[in-house]
């Protein structure tokens, strides 16, 4: 017997999953009774196509094996050209199909637009979301799920988190700052201390990767804040988990962190469930403009505070601490966390946040996004004015 769900959160996350040869979608909300995990029906991958070059698009996707369909619509380009809409099981095969086109000197609309975003500006969603669908009786997941737009809001929980390492990448120490927990964890022998947080002493890379991924899915914060996390303490944190054999299951449900890399060593960072907020990132959103972004520059301008290692070779006095001093590193390390969560608050960065995806259905924790922000709004009005973009 299945039973129906119906309620309301806020969209923290979304991304496509495989169902078979088809493709749903996972999203992640934060409810005032806590996370709940939707999967829609099936969603495909949707493009658009001139109707006089549609015959040629039908034989690339036969050619190609790629399944996809053509249906004529009552839309016209912006030249009054009638349209086709043309729909693909996955988005991978979209891809294929659309670099094919271009190939063959045939253009395709609206492909670039990823399938979680169309799935919210079509229903007119940016935060806010009453859904209804059939739950599951064993975790907060509902399946079948139905989405609307709502103005729901609710207090979300945060950690600050940064990593110390050496220059190869292998780690020193995560620091944790937040209202529910503050700690370090620390490779080395256990040293007594007297400090404002709980130092927990590891025995090596693999079990502060361990303690830190317990410590994550037991808070099980809906934010993930820091300074340059997504360029680099996640990465590296990947990295090591690598190659200590582990996986980096931060996410929730205990999914993996999703990483890549691009040729220019921009990361693209996914954590399921938990919205990442690259601290350089919001302030630069919020078009603050500093001569420096690092650290100790904006919170100086901003908090009158500095870091506590004041060093212009800082690396070299890192390592030096790591091997001489870990009780300061250990401070060093908690600091760095209490600045970042003390700018956030300084300039509201999270509110922002907030307020901007309402207004605009951009995620918690995507940079920039003036275009995207204004594709949002205007493609699905567009749309139903009869025009494809």
């Amino acid at each position: 017997m299945t039973t129906t769900l119906t309620g309301q959160g806020m969209v923290l996350t979304a991304r496509v999953l495989p169902k078979g040869a088809q493709q749903t979608l996972e999203i992640w909300l934060a409810t005032e009774q806590g996370p709940v995990k939707l999967i829609t029906p099936v969603q495909p991958a949707t493009c658009f196509v001139t109707q006089n070059a549609a015959a040629k698009v039908a034989a690339i996707s036969q050619a190609q094996q790629l399944k996809a369909s053509l249906k004529n619509l009552p839309l016209n380009t912006f030249g009054h050209e009638p349209v086709s809409v043309i729909k693909c099981p996955q988005d991978r095969q979209l891809h294929i199909l659309r670099r094919h086109c271009e190939e063959q000197g045939v253009t395709l609309f609206e492909a670039d637009i990823k399938t979680p975003d169309r799935f919210f500006m079509e229903r007119f969603i940016t935060s806010g979301v009453h859904y209804q669908g059939v739950a599951q009786q064993h975790d907060n997941t509902v399946t079948e799920a139905r989405l609307k737009p709502s103005e729901y809001r609710c207090d979300l929980n945060a950690f600050s988190f940064d990593i110390e390492c050496d220059e190869r990448g292998h780690l020193y120490s995560i620091g944790i700052a937040s209202p529910a927990l503050n700690v370090v964890l620390m490779i080395g022998e256990p040293e007594d201390a007297e400090v404002p947080f709980e130092i927990v002493w590891c025995a090596d890379e693999a079990a502060l990767l361990t303690r830190f991924i317990r410590l994550i899915q037991h808070h099980d914060p809906d934010l993930l804040i820091g300074w340059n996390i997504k360029q680099f303490d996640l990465p590296v944190l990947h990295d090591a988990a690598t190659r200590c054999g582990l996986k980096l299951t931060l996410g929730r449900q205990h999914s993996n962190v999703d990483i890549k890399v691009f040729d220019d060593n921009r990361a693209l960072v996914d954590v399921p469930g938990r919205a990442i907020i690259d601290g350089i990132e919001g302030l630069k959103t919020m078009t603050f403009q500093f001569d420096s972004f690092a650290l100790d520059n904006v919170a100086s301008e901003l908090l009158g505070k500095r870091k506590l290692i004041d060093d212009p070779d800082k690396l070299g006095a890192i390592k030096k601490l790591f091997t001489h001093d870990k009780l300061a590193l250990a401070k060093y390390n908690f600091e760095d966390c209490v600045l970042v969560n003390d700018i956030a608050e300084q300039v509201r960065l999270i509110d922002f946040l907030i307020l901007r995806s309402e207004l605009t259905g951009l995620r918690l924790g995507r940079p920039g996004g003036s275009v995207a922000s204004f594709i949002n709004l205007y493609l699905p009005k567009l749309h139903r004015a009869g025009y494809i973009s």
